[in-house]
């Protein structure tokens, strides 16, 4: 045994390390999707209770597109099925990670991409890229809670959230500065790290037969031309649609005194209602996507969840 290659000790070593980190992260990662199971965010999650292949439209983002993304109007409007995962302070690292989960369970139309992620939050992104590679480091906490009965308990995806993912809130507080969308020439950067997490974004939908839409949501605080120019020269290369809803035209401007919650950061549920009223219109005329409303598969789970989401934005509540 002394005289044992210490290859084959090293080899073995790893193997056993890498079975405990193994067994390390199914005992820790979350079991269920609900807001009790111990998902970071969960409403980024719910799509996993979907049923397969059901939602046409996938949005991905930071906090701007769960305020400004309303599942429920284009249901109601449209007949299209759609769930946005947003999360604060999201990076593209943890964007491409979600769409990946996504795409395991459903096969989107169309996905569509919010842009204002592409310029911030990079210090994150190293942290971020170790975390969805290895759960373990995400979901360290959770051993105070861990029960050896759930070392190979199977995943209960059951919670069913009525927004679809948005942030429904009904505050409102008017933005009241500069013109900030103020015409001007050139470009920012976009790292390199993050050009690479777009280009997989562009690489995976044409692969897996999506259509990637890149959008800007109205965000008086963070965005610019140059950033509306940076993405419009990234769209134009790589044949995407780009829409930007901070550049107003004769069927949708945003209301700066009365769609913002938040003083032109994030969009109130009037003015998510009245942007997805045009974006989704945009997308079902240019993209031939179904209209949903009398197919009985579909209904029953839709309609419920829109009389939901009314009930909770006249109480002021929201999710």
């Amino acid at each position: 045994m002394r005289n044992q290659n210490p290859w084959i000790r090293a080899l073995a070593f790893c193997g056993v390390l890498a079975l405990c980190v193994l067994l390390a992260c199914d005992a820790l990662l979350p079991k269920g999707n609900g807001p009790y199971d111990g998902l970071y965010n969960p409403q980024a999650y719910g799509f996993l209770s979907e049923p397969s292949d059901s939602i046409d439209v996938y949005v991905v983002g930071n906090s701007n597109a769960g305020a400004a993304w309303s599942p429920m109007t284009a249901w109601n409007e449209d007949g299209f099925t759609s769930y946005v995962s947003a999360t604060p302070w999201q990076n593209l690292a943890q964007a491409y990670h979600l769409f990946r989960l996504a795409v395991k369970s459903q096969h989107p139309r169309i996905v569509v991409l919010e842009t204002d992620e592409i310029f911030t939050h990079k210090k994150d992104i190293d942290t971020s890229i170790f975390e969805e590679l290895f759960p373990l480091l995400k979901y360290h906490d959770r051993w105070k809670e861990f029960k050896f009965s759930s070392l190979f308990q199977k995943t209960d995806y059951t919670w069913i959230y009525a927004a679809k993912g948005q942030a429904v809130r009904t505050a409102s507080k008017a933005y009241t500065g500069r013109d900030y969308m103020a015409a001007a020439d050139g470009t920012e950067t976009i790292s390199s790290t993050y050009r690479y997490y777009m280009d997989r974004f562009v690489s995976d939908c044409k692969k897996e037969g999506i259509t990637l839409v890149l959008a800007e949501m109205p965000s008086a605080s963070s965005w610019s031309m140059k950033r509306h120019n940076t993405i419009q020269q990234y769209a134009d290369e790589n044949g995407l649609a780009f829409y930007d809803m901070n550049i107003g035209n004769v069927e949708y401007t945003v209301d700066l005194l009365h769609d913002f919650r938040d003083g032109g950061d994030h969009l109130n549920a009037d003015g998510a209602e009245s942007m997805t009223s045009y974006l989704a219109r945009a997308l079902q005329i240019r993209y031939s996507l179904p209209d949903h409303r009398d197919d009985s598969s579909y209904t029953d789970e839709w309609n419920a969840c829109y009389e939901s989401y009314l009930k909770e934005r006249e109480a002021g509540e929201g999710y």
